[in-house]
């Protein structure tokens, strides 16, 4: 008797709800995995790097409903930088990935942040009592605001340059946990269609995420 109650205590704390609402936070890491052709704010030929990693965090609300849930979150994908030795378009070969001539070259400093929203719908299987595995797809869409300081030695130009992106995202996770879960994910990001030149036009996101109902508060 006394086993049977223990069984359906447990039973009671691990068994997912039928629908629910809850809140996630994330923090972990965006990397570039996709650039723009060269000659679009890099030139491959020429000396100079562009870091290709930052930190990235996410934050929203779901609602999940059996196995499946639906996700809305903001996200803040990174801040990417260049500092580089760039010529004019005019001078350089994107095909061959070198410069026609170096009399004109100058020096670039370039920062891309990009804040996104995203809406994707998952699935959530169990593999133990206590162990899920995680799968979602949507769509996702954000700003990219780049500045961009050129100099020679004649004269500095460049600018704040804004656009916007729109593309697909999926991704995959693992969450322990019967109510509050604590999830480690990875998630993907395409660029399908971009305005103004973006940087980043793959993001992939490897997150520590943690999920909360909001009725557990």
């Amino acid at each position: 008797m006394r086993s049977s109650i223990v069984a359906l205590i447990l039973l009671s704390l691990t068994s997912p709800a039928v629908a629910e609402v809850y809140t996630t936070g994330s923090i972990g890491a965006s990397m570039i995995t996709g650039l723009p052709p060269d000659g679009t704010w890099h030139q491959d030929g020429l000396p100079g790097e562009i870091n290709t990693a930052s930190l990235a965090y996410k934050v929203g609300v779901g609602y999940q409903f059996s196995r499946w849930y639906v996700e809305a979150n903001y996200l803040k994908m990174g801040t990417f930088n260049t500092d580089a030795v760039w010529v004019p378009d005019a001078d350089y070969d994107p095909i061959h990935h070198a410069a026609l001539t170096r009399c004109r070259d100058a020096h670039a400093v370039m920062h891309s942040t990009l804040h996104a929203g995203e809406l994707v719908v998952g699935y959530q299987y169990p593999l133990s009592d206590l162990i899920s595995a995680r799968i979602h797809a949507g769509v996702w869409g954000g700003k990219h605001h780049i500045t961009a300081r050129v100099s020679d030695d004649h004269a500095t130009w460049g600018g704040p340059f804004n656009g916007m992106q729109l593309g697909g995202t999926a991704g995959v996770g693992l969450c322990a946990g019967p109510s509050w879960q604590v999830c480690g994910e990875v998630s993907h990001y395409h660029t399908v269609s971009e305005t103004r030149f973006a940087v980043a036009k793959d993001v992939t996101m490897p997150t520590f995420t943690i999920k909360v109902p909001i009725g557990g508060l």
